[in-house]
């Protein structure tokens, strides 16, 4: 049973305050000159066809042991709890277009120092945003996530489809939480009842 509807947003939001106290006379105190500077984006996969739409959206949360590792494949989907990236239903979720991806400590344990590493699985690895497939990025507890995402989207194949997890902690097991949205139809394929979606 297909879903009939979701989406996914993404967003990150920047704020860098500095403040000057400026000497005075003796006895007085100036009031303090602040600069702030503020950013930030937003993105949003809608269900539909069409870049930047999608059929697919997921949620898990995944046990990583200490010093261990943990592999998505997000080309064959599967069902089963705590290996394989499912719909929100629980359902098999085999990506051809992943437009959003996000990473995050769920539960670090007793561990607050070491990190976790995405990216740079061995054999048919994913790089999605990635420049090159051995590239890797590091993430911390109480720090920001991984976040990646176009509208476009990146092509997931049967020889682009890994997608690598790696708990740095060598004294406590992690739960990371993966988040993603996406298409399991190809660019040029229709999608919907009858075809009456246009292609992804």
């Amino acid at each position: 049973m297909a879903l009939g509807g979701g989406s996914m947003a993404l967003g990150t939001t920047t704020r860098l305050v500095g403040k000057f106290n400026g000497p005075g006379p003796a006895g007085t105190t100036l009031a303090s000159v602040s600069r702030i500077l503020s950013g930030g984006g937003t993105a949003a996969t809608d269900f539909g066809s069409g870049s930047g739409y999608g059929d697919l959206f997921c949620v898990g949360e995944f046990s990583i042991a200490a010093g261990g590792s943990l592999t998505l494949d997000l080309y064959a989907g599967g069902v089963v709890a705590g290996t394989d990236l499912t719909d929100v239903y629980g359902g098999s979720a085999p990506f051809r277009i992943v437009r959003a991806l996000v990473v995050e400590i769920a539960d670090e344990g007793t561990d607050a120092t070491a990190g976790v590493r995405v990216g740079g699985a061995a054999s048919n690895p994913a790089a999605l945003w990635f420049v090159d497939t051995s590239d890797k990025h590091d993430i911390f507890p109480d720090g920001p996530p991984y976040v990646g995402g176009s509208p476009v989207g990146k092509t997931v194949s049967s020889t682009v489809r890994n997608f690598k997890i790696e708990n740095l902690s060598t004294s406590v097991a992690r739960i990371v939480r993966v988040t993603a949205a996406g298409s399991r139809y190809q660019a040029g394929e229709w999608m919907g009842f009858w075809g009456f979606m246009t292609h992804p």
